[in-house]
Order: C-alpha cells, then sequence, then structure tokens
C-alpha cells in the first residue's frame, strides 16, 4: 500500500494500492479533526515514518508536522493504517497518540525528517523561536511502543565550525539522513547559518553517533527525574 498525504488534500491522507495506484483502498473526509494527518499549509512540511511498534507487531504510521495558522496544534502523532477497535485507519493509535505544543503561540516547528532506531523513532525539525528570537534545531525521540507519549523527549542539535569555535552554532536544519551499521549509526546533518549570525561559512555538515545521541538523552531524562 501506499500512503498519500499532504496539504493538496487538506491534511487528510488515503491509501492506495502499489500495484495500481489508481486504486484508493481507504479515503475518509467525513471525521473531522481525528482524519486530519498533514498541515494543510503549503508552506508547513510533514514527515512520517511506516514501522512496528514492537517487533511482529503492527504497523503505524508516525508523522511529525509543523503548524500552520489553521492547524490543530499537533506536532507529533501515531496513526493506524488500519481499522482498529472502532478507530479507522489515520485515527490516532490512542486517545493519548499525539503530543501538541504548549508553546505554539509563540513559537513555530518546520519538520525536515523522521526515521528510526531500534525500538526508537526520531523526529528532525527547525524550531523559531520568538523570545528571544532565534532558530533552533531539535530532535525528538520516542518509543515506538508507548500508546501515552511517557518516554518523549526533545534535546538540541548544534552544528559547529571547528575551526571558529567563537562563531555562533549554524542556526537551521535543511535536510538528514542516518546511516552505517547497526551498532555504529551515525545521523548526517546539513544545516544553514542564519544572515543575522554573521562571520563564517553559510553551511556546514554535521554527524551525530546514535550511541551518544542515546546516552545524551538517557542522561538528559534522569536528570529530569532525579533533579
Amino acid at each position: 500500500r501506499l500512503v498519500e498525504g499532504g496539504s493538496l488534500f487538506k491534511g487528510i491522507c488515503a491509501l492506495r494500492a502499489l500495484s495500481n495506484i489508481s486504486t484508493r483502498l481507504f479515503y475518509e473526509d467525513g471525521s473531522g479533526e481525528k482524519s486530519f494527518v498533514a498541515s494543510n499549509d503549503e508552506r508547513v512540511a510533514t514527515v512520517g515514518l511506516v514501522s512496528a511498534t514492537s517487533p511482529g507487531g503492527e504497523r503505524v504510521l508516525f508523522v511529525g508536522k509543523g503548524n500552520g495558522p489553521h492547524d490543530n496544534g499537533i506536532i507529533v502523532s501515531t496513526r493506524l493504517l488500519d481499522r482498529a477497535e472502532g478507530r479507522e485507519a489515520f485515527e490516532a493509535y490512542t486517545d493519548h497518540a499525539a503530543y501538541k505544543a504548549g508553546y505554539l503561540s509563540t513559537n513555530t516547528q518546520q519538520f525536515v525528517a523522521a526515521f528510526e532506531d531500534g525500538l526508537y523513532v526520531f523526529f528532525v525539525f527547525n524550531q523559531q523561536d520568538k523570545h528571544p528570537p532565534r532558530n533552533r534545531t531539535l530532535l525528538a525521540r520516542m518509543c515506538k511502543q508507548d500508546p501515552f507519549y511517557y518516554s518523549y523527549l526533545e534535546m538540541d542539535l548544534e552544528c559547529l565550525d571547528p575551526s571558529e569555535p567563537q562563531t555562533p552554532a549554524f542556526g537551521t536544519c535543511l535536510a538528514a539522513s542516518v546511516a552505517g551499521l547497526s551498532a555504529s549509526r551515525v545521523l548526517y546533518a546539513v544545516f544553514s547559518r542564519d544572515g543575522r549570525s554573521g562571520g563564517g561559512p553559510h553551511a556546514g555538515l554535521c554527524l551525530f553517533p546514535l550511541d551518544e545521541v542515546h546516552a545524551k538523552m538517557e542522561a538528559s531524562r534522569n536528570t529530569c527525574y532525579t533533579g
């Protein structure tokens, strides 16, 4: 099956047959907000990842999207791909399988990529803070088998020029991808520099070993729990 969706369809997604993409297997536009998966604003990016919640478990769609002026505030959600327990495809996996930005009124997000590593799913996105004004790149992680999003964490991704340590970090991630063997996977990310940052090259490529990312996130989580 092929997942189709985007702002062209007002944020509503459909399932099509891979053997003949003219055949639409599922489409529902009468469920109201429950069926809004992607952003309905063409200027706002949406990323998705199809994966199983656990080894051999059901396959779902993990979605990351920014918010346009008429969006619902949800930036990360887990969506069904098959009808289950009275819920149609593309509805939330559970009532709690969504993360709504509490800072929506002041900050905006633009998603870049989604990928998986073992039992986790990751999202890379840029966030434009208003107070103080700055661009940040964030990496969010959560367990695939977490219907309540208790495991959701965010950390900053900073790309610095090692030859000019005093120069501000690159501000915006343009593209990101993961490569490498399971024991030594690396996140490759291309960044650009904000016009107001001044000095240094205008673009940079930074590498983030995922084992170090996991360790930093675990340290941050332990700090939150223990103080």
